[in-house]
C-alpha cells in the first residue's frame, strides 16, 4: 500500500541526510556558480574548480533539461553539482522545503566512463552486458550516436544520464506514495514490487541497469521513452503500475 504523508516525510528526511553526506565530499569553497533559465526552469549548477569537461557538463544539463520539457513534463527548481570526488555517483536527491521540491542532482567523475558491451550478449538484454557495469539506457545512446566533430557521443550519454536523474525526481514528485513504498521494499530486501509485477522481465526489453530495482527500471524507461525509444505493452504497464512519470 502507498506510504502516507508521514511516512513519505521520514523517508525525504533521510534522502536530505545522504544528500549532506554528499556535500561533505565536495570541496565547496572551490564552488563556480552559475544560475540559468532552461525552458522556463530554473537551473542552478556549481561546478567545482578544476572541472577540464565544464562545457561538456553544461552542455548534458542543458540538452536534457529541455530535452524533458518539451516532452511536456513540468520540472522545478533544480541544483547541480558538479564533482571530482570518486565517492560521488550520478544520483538525483528529492529534498524538499516545506512541501516544495527543491531537488538536488550530483553529477561524479563517472559520467564520462565508457562501458562498452560485451559481444554476443545483445541477446540476453537490451543493449547487452557491460565490461565494467550495467549499462543502461545512456550506453545505448553513446552506441547509437555517430562519430563526429565535438564529441556528440559523450553528449549523447551525459544528456541522458541526466535524463535519467530527472526521471527520478518527476516519479518522487508525482507519485510520492509509490516511489517511496518501493524505496522501502529495495532497503527491506523484498524480492517483489509492491506495485509493479513483471517489471523483472521487463526490463531486459529496456537495459542491464534496469534490472537493478523498480526505481531504475521507471528511470531507465523514462530516459528511453523521452530519447525517442518505443516499449510494448510488456514494459509499459509496469511501468505505469509503479507510476512512472
Amino acid at each position: 500500500m502507498p506510504l502516507e504523508a508521514a511516512e513519505i516525510d521520514q523517508y525525504r528526511n533521510l534522502d536530505y541526510q545522504d544528500t549532506l553526506g554528499y556535500l561533505a565530499h565536495v570541496n565547496l569553497g572551490s564552488l563556480r556558480i552559475r544560475q540559468t533559465n532552461i525552458s522556463g526552469v530554473q537551473v542552478t549548477i556549481r561546478t567545482e574548480s578544476g572541472d577540464r569537461l565544464s562545457k561538456l557538463h553544461n552542455t548534458s544539463i542543458e540538452r536534457a533539461v529541455a530535452t524533458v520539457t518539451a516532452a511536456g513534463h513540468n520540472l522545478p527548481p533544480i541544483n547541480f553539482y558538479l564533482c571530482s570526488d570518486d565517492y560521488i555517483p550520478n544520483v538525483a536527491m528529492k529534498t524538499y522545503t516545506g512541501n516544495n521540491p527543491s531537488p538536488v542532482i550530483f553529477l561524479g567523475p563517472n559520467m564520462w566512463a565508457k562501458n562498452p558491451m560485451l559481444r554476443n550478449t545483445g541477446n540476453l538484454v537490451v543493449g547487452g552486458v557491460g565490461r565494467s557495469g550495467q549499462r543502461g539506457v545512456a550506453n545505448q545512446q553513446y552506441d547509437g550516436t555517430s562519430r563526429f566533430f565535438g564529441n556528440p557521443r559523450q553528449k549523447a550519454q551525459g544528456e541522458t544520464i541526466v535524463i535519467h536523474e530527472l526521471g527520478h525526481i518527476l516519479h518522487e514528485m508525482n507519485n510520492p506514495g509509490v516511489f517511496w513504498e518501493e524505496q522501502q521494499a529495495i532497503d527491506d530486501g523484498q524480492a517483489r514490487s509492491p506495485n509493479g509485477a513483471g517489471w523483472i522481465a521487463a526490463s531486459a526489453s529496456v537495459s542491464a541497469y534496469a534490472g537493478k530495482n523498480a526505481l531504475e527500471f521507471v528511470a531507465e524507461v523514462f530516459a528511453g521513452i523521452v530519447t525517442g525509444k518505443n516499449y510494448d505493452a510488456t514494459v509499459m504497464a509496469p511501468y505505469r503500475a509503479l507510476g512512472g512519470p
